[in-house]
């Protein structure tokens, strides 16, 4: 089982995006936590709150503006226990500087955002938009909701963090590899 997990503030930019193409699936749940009101004073908190409410032996982390098709969910979870070491896994991720690697696009017309990904490439820290964690891995080390008590930057601290505890950090595709000369 598969635990989808995203606080969101805008209904609506949740439906046209995250919840376009995802719904609520045998093989994965949703957890949509409602911060219209300002309910969680943290993204910590907030995705503490829903992975504690998870079942899923994988935790994904989605933002409200992402789209991502249920297959994509499936091979991201699936590199939780395909690589034995994993801590945090991405669909982003940076090596160091100006090494940025990616299976995300951007914008209109959409872009790729870095170099592209086939396989897993080992990073320091994860973009915030999506990733994942085992569940196993976020029960002995949940989100810092102390040394993040604000919006930004949740991911990389528990990348770090996780990092100086010995796990790796990877940036995956959500896209099947392709093979030589294909489109």
């Amino acid at each position: 089982m598969i635990s989808v997990i995203c606080v969101y503030n805008d209904r609506e930019t949740l439906r046209r995006f995250l919840l376009r193409d995802l719904r609520e699936g045998d093989d994965y749940e949703l957890i949509l936590l409602d911060n219209t009101t300002g309910r969680f004073s943290s993204a910590a908190e907030a995705l503490n709150h829903g992975a504690e409410m998870a079942t899923g032996d994988t935790l994904i982390f989605a933002h409200q503006d992402v789209q991502v098709k249920p297959e994509a969910i499936r091979r991201m979870a699936s590199y939780t226990s395909a690589l034995e070491d994993a801590g945090v896994l991405g669909a982003a991720g940076v090596a160091g500087p100006f090494r940025l690697f990616s299976c995300m696009k951007q914008g209109d017309p959409p872009v790729d955002v870095g170099r592209r990904i086939g396989a897993p490439v080992r990073v320091q820290t994860v973009d915030e938009c999506l990733f994942a964690l085992p569940s196993e891995v976020w029960r002995r080390h949940p989100f810092d909701e102390e040394t993040c008590s604000h919006w930004h930057l949740y991911a990389v601290e528990r990348c770090l963090a996780l990092r100086k505890k010995g796990y790796s950090i990877y940036a995956v595709s959500q896209e099947p590899p392709r093979g030589v000369g294909r489109p």
